[in-house]
């Protein structure tokens, strides 16, 4: 599961890049932008995964 969350994460961070998203300012603001999306969908997969498991965990003890 974990391996599928990073993929995952790992594919949607370009996805979300790009298309004229927003930059941050200066000469680096681009790069900046693509490392900044690319920790928020780290994040949201592992949220994700984390009430995946919690959900899991919840069934099993009933």
């Amino acid at each position: 599961m974990k391996k599928i969350i990073a993929l995952l994460s790992l594919m949607a961070s370009p996805a979300l890049a790009h298309s004229g998203h927003a930059t941050l300012p200066g000469p680096a603001g681009h790069a900046e932008m693509h490392i900044a999306m690319a920790a928020a969908a780290i994040a949201v997969a592992w949220l994700v995964f984390a009430a995946v498991v919690r959900r899991k965990s919840t069934r099993n003890k009933e």
